[in-house]
Protein backbone atom coordinates (compact mmCIF):
# COMPACT_ATOMS: atom_id res chain seq x y z
CA UNK A 1 0.00 0.00 0.00
CA UNK A 2 1.51 3.45 -1.01
CA UNK A 3 1.52 5.75 2.04
CA UNK A 4 2.66 8.68 0.27
CA UNK A 5 6.40 10.68 0.55
CA UNK A 6 6.42 11.56 3.95
CA UNK A 7 9.04 10.59 5.91
CA UNK A 8 9.01 11.55 9.95
CA UNK A 9 6.22 13.40 9.50
CA UNK A 10 7.32 15.93 6.40
CA UNK A 11 5.94 15.93 2.93
CA UNK A 12 8.84 16.05 0.10
CA UNK A 13 8.54 19.16 -1.91
CA UNK A 14 9.08 19.67 -5.60
CA UNK A 15 10.04 22.89 -7.76
CA UNK A 16 8.12 21.78 -11.16
CA UNK A 17 9.21 24.99 -13.46
CA UNK A 18 11.03 28.69 -13.05
CA UNK A 19 11.50 30.57 -15.87
CA UNK A 20 14.26 33.79 -16.42
CA UNK A 21 12.67 36.19 -19.51
CA UNK A 22 15.42 36.15 -22.60
CA UNK A 23 16.77 39.75 -21.27
CA UNK A 24 17.69 38.60 -17.87
CA UNK A 25 19.31 35.12 -18.56
CA UNK A 26 22.78 34.51 -17.62
CA UNK A 27 22.70 37.49 -14.67
CA UNK A 28 22.19 34.52 -11.99
CA UNK A 29 18.78 34.84 -11.47
CA UNK A 30 17.98 30.81 -12.07
CA UNK A 31 20.18 30.77 -9.24
CA UNK A 32 18.36 33.00 -6.92
CA UNK A 33 14.75 31.67 -8.03
CA UNK A 34 16.10 28.38 -7.25
CA UNK A 35 17.87 29.14 -4.18
CA UNK A 36 14.79 31.13 -2.59
CA UNK A 37 12.49 28.18 -3.89
CA UNK A 38 14.51 25.87 -1.54
CA UNK A 39 14.78 28.01 1.07
CA UNK A 40 11.04 28.44 0.97
CA UNK A 41 10.17 24.68 1.07
CA UNK A 42 12.92 24.25 3.56
CA UNK A 43 10.65 26.84 6.00
CA UNK A 44 7.45 24.88 5.61
CA UNK A 45 9.37 21.48 6.70
CA UNK A 46 9.62 19.38 3.82
CA UNK A 47 12.31 16.47 4.35
CA UNK A 48 13.51 16.23 0.55
CA UNK A 49 13.14 18.82 -2.41
CA UNK A 50 13.10 17.85 -6.06
CA UNK A 51 13.66 19.98 -9.43
CA UNK A 52 13.45 18.38 -12.69
CA UNK A 53 14.36 19.78 -16.55
CA UNK A 54 14.25 18.40 -19.33
CA UNK A 55 17.59 16.07 -20.44
CA UNK A 56 18.94 18.63 -22.91
CA UNK A 57 18.01 21.87 -20.97
CA UNK A 58 22.17 22.28 -19.81
CA UNK A 59 21.56 25.74 -18.89
CA UNK A 60 18.99 24.46 -16.21
CA UNK A 61 21.09 21.51 -15.17
CA UNK A 62 23.72 23.58 -14.60
CA UNK A 63 21.69 26.07 -12.49
CA UNK A 64 21.02 23.07 -10.30
CA UNK A 65 24.03 21.74 -9.86
CA UNK A 66 25.35 25.38 -8.95
CA UNK A 67 22.86 25.56 -5.81
CA UNK A 68 23.81 22.21 -4.84
CA UNK A 69 21.45 19.99 -6.29
CA UNK A 70 22.60 16.72 -7.66
CA UNK A 71 21.15 13.79 -9.87
CA UNK A 72 18.31 11.55 -8.41
CA UNK A 73 18.46 9.12 -10.68
CA UNK A 74 18.18 8.50 -14.87
CA UNK A 75 15.35 9.56 -17.10
CA UNK A 76 12.45 7.21 -17.11
CA UNK A 77 9.87 7.81 -20.05
CA UNK A 78 6.45 5.70 -20.92
CA UNK A 79 4.59 6.35 -24.31
CA UNK A 80 1.10 6.84 -23.77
Amino acid sequence: MFTGCAKDGKEEGTIYDIGVLPQYQGQGFANDLLSQGTRTLQEVGVWRVFCDTWVGNERMISAFKRVGYRQYGEPWERPV
